[in-house]
C-alpha cells in the first residue's frame, strides 16, 4: 500500500458559533477539508450538543 503526503494548511473561518479552524489538504488532484476536532469539542461542550450536531451545522455554514 502506497501512501501520499498532501500539502496541508489551516484556515480560521467565521461560523454561526464564531471562528473555527479548518484544515485543507490538497495534492495529487484531490482536496479535503476537515474541521479541527478541538474546536468541535469546545463548541459541543459549551452548547451542550453532540460533536456530530456541531459538525453538521458548521458544514452547512461553510459548505464543507
Amino acid at each position: 500500500m502506497q501512501r501520499y503526503m498532501l500539502d496541508r494548511q489551516i484556515y480560521k473561518v467565521d461560523t454561526s458559533f464564531g471562528p473555527v479552524r479548518v484544515k485543507v489538504s490538497s495534492g495529487y488532484g484531490t482536496t479535503r477539508k476537515k474541521i479541527e476536532y478541538e474546536d468541535l469539542a469546545k463548541i459541543a461542550k459549551e452548547k451542550g450538543i453532540s460533536l456530530s450536531e456541531v459538525e453538521n451545522i458548521i458544514q452547512k455554514d461553510l459548505n464543507v
